[in-house]
């Protein structure tokens, strides 16, 4: 299982428009809850912070694998998969 120890901020899209999230360099599970200070959101809104898109290839794996843990009995695995699963 990923330690998550190298993440990135990077721009996610949703029906609502385009947020901030963090995402693991190594496996592309997004973290929803990794905080995010204010004054890096109020950057981002006001555009003078740029991040990198979400690298969804790389989202959509780490979401297959922790579906595939949680279907072979990796109960506490369920906890992350939902908190990915609703981004």
């Amino acid at each position: 299982m990923c330690q998550h120890s190298n993440t990135s901020l990077v721009e996610m899209d949703s029906r609502n428009g385009p947020f901030l999230t963090v995402q693991c360099d190594v496996c592309g599970m997004c973290l929803p809850g990794a905080s995010i200070d204010g004054a890096t959101v109020d950057a981002w809104n006001a555009g003078a912070l740029r991040v990198a898109r979400m690298d969804y290839p790389a989202y959509c794996s780490a979401v297959d694998r922790a579906w595939r843990d949680v279907q072979a009995g990796d109960v506490a695995g369920l906890d992350v998969f939902v908190k990915v699963a609703r981004g």
